[in-house]
């Protein structure tokens, strides 16, 4: 895993400690619905997609991923 080095302070998804500026941290993706459910509609004449589902991008210590 590649770590990279925090630019603002913030917190880790699963254990919630404080992630300093400056401190290494690991980015993963979650997701939220189900992406890959997109259909087409047809809004006022216009083709729309609509899209059921979001990908998130959240920061884990590195503490947890060398616990892992």
């Amino acid at each position: 895993m590649k770590l990279i080095k925090a630019r603002k302070a913030g917190t880790c998804h699963q254990c919630k400690r404080p992630i300093n500026k400056g401190d290494h941290y690991v980015r993963r993706s979650s997701r939220i619905g189900r992406p890959q459910d997109s259909h087409m509609k047809n809004i006022d004449g216009i083709p729309t997609m609509i899209m059921t589902g979001i990908t998130i991008a959240t920061k884990v210590c590195k503490q947890c991923v060398e616990g892992e």
